[in-house]
């Protein structure tokens, strides 16, 4: 009977783990999906007082997966890119808050 119990409680712990395994998507499909959300966020903003050329965007998510801009490589852009991205929400599970994430943006004016 000890035998079963032990043996039952491990195939719950097993399928429990497996569950939570399948239910998250990976650490570079997350960051790339970060990437894409966070260029629509400044496409969508269409601030004039952004500079032309590629930038560098440094930043990293708080506990409520907001973004917090900690640099840019363009002092020409830096505030209006603060002000576009700091405190904005991501849906995107598979983050770490606190981590620095990098990511490049071309911009261009039409």
């Amino acid at each position: 009977m000890k035998i079963t119990k032990i043996l039952f409680a491990i195939a719950l712990l097993s399928l429990s783990t497996f569950a939570k395994a399948a239910g998250t998507i990976s650490e570079p499909q997350a960051e790339k999906a970060l990437s894409q959300e966070v260029k629509a966020l400044i496409q969508s903003a269409n601030i004039t007082s952004l500079g032309e050329g590629v930038t560098t965007v440094n930043f990293m998510l708080n506990s409520h997966n907001q973004i917090m801009v900690t640099s840019t490589s363009n002092a020409e852009s830096d505030a209006a890119l603060k002000e576009i991205l700091n405190y904005k929400k991501v849906n995107i599970d598979g983050l770490d808050a606190y981590k620095i994430y990098t990511i490049r943006v071309k911009i261009e004016k039409l």
